[in-house]
């Protein structure tokens, strides 16, 4: 019986790890700004949904055309294969940090591999370190 158990643990580590690298790219930004020149930085994440608490996976700066991408490993021996993308960014001026959250679509719950992401207006607010204050050249 303890070998099983030993086993079964064994093999979802395995299938969680070794077959388990997410690429995730895309572009988030706002509709109808082709450049964010001189507005501040995007920083996108990507998160790995958890029954207690979620972790992050990768986390990287969109560049000014909006063009992001993450590749990661996620984490080790989770329940499911549940992600979200979230994406911070304080472009309207006197509203601190807000974050756009796309949930994973795919028959999983993952974040599909390409797509775009648009920030809205109706977003939520974040913890204001979450954003970058660097601004794109």
């Amino acid at each position: 019986m303890r070998l099983s158990l030993v086993t079964l643990v064994f093999a979802v580590g395995v299938w969680q790890t070794a077959a388990d690298t997410c690429d995730v790219q895309g572009y988030a930004k706002r509709d109808g700004v082709p450049d964010m020149s001189g507005l501040p930085k995007v920083r996108v994440d990507l998160i790995d949904v958890g029954l207690l608490y979620d972790t992050t996976c990768g986390t990287t700066t969109a560049d000014k055309t909006g063009y992001f991408h993450i590749v990661c490993s996620p984490t080790f021996l989770r329940w499911d294969a549940k992600q979200e993308l979230r994406v911070y960014q304080r472009f309207d001026n006197g509203q601190g940090c807000r974050r756009m959250v796309y949930k994973g679509t795919n028959y999983i719950g993952r974040v599909e591999a390409h797509g775009n992401y648009p920030i809205h207006n109706d977003d939520e607010s974040a913890n204001d370190d979450m954003c970058p204050y660097e601004i794109y050249d």
